[in-house]
């Protein structure tokens, strides 16, 4: 479940970079709830009660999926790529965590969208994604 929660605030991180990159053109009650998931996340890490924990995971997965799936992800699918430059706290996170891997990334020039490193089989891999927690079974491997 820990894993549902790192991959949520990810995902939200990242709505909350689009989000403020857009300025006074975000949806205001967007930046709000997404600001309010973040921090209930984080609260819900720090619970001590297991059994409250367990009824606030459930409760919150669903406010934080209702969330991507309603306006919130309806305003980021209309949004145009965020160019971010070298000192972006973003990437030098994503660099720190390829280093040490030895993977050596070059992300200049780089936006949101399309940060990328080569992974040694030739592959890109993005730096910055909702990843694929939705797909199951055979649609994973597609």
């Amino acid at each position: 479940t820990m894993e549902a929660v790192v991959a949520w605030r990810y995902a939200l991180n990242n709505a909350l970079e689009q989000l403020q990159a857009a300025g006074p053109l975000a949806p205001l009650e967007q930046v709000k709830a997404v600001e309010d998931l973040l921090l209930k996340l984080d609260s819900l890490t720090h619970e001590d009660d297991e059994e409250r924990a367990a009824a606030r995971y459930k409760s919150l997965m669903k406010k934080c999926r209702k969330a991507m799936e309603g306006s919130l992800g309806d305003w980021l699918s209309q949004q145009s790529t965020v160019e971010i430059d070298d000192s972006h706290a973003l990437l030098v996170s994503g660099r720190h965590a390829l280093a040490a891997f030895g993977v050596p990334p070059d992300l200049s020039g780089k936006g949101l969208g399309n940060a990328t490193v080569d992974l040694a089989e030739g592959v890109d891999m993005p730096l910055v994604g909702f990843g694929t927690w939705q797909l199951e079974g055979a649609r994973c491997t597609d």
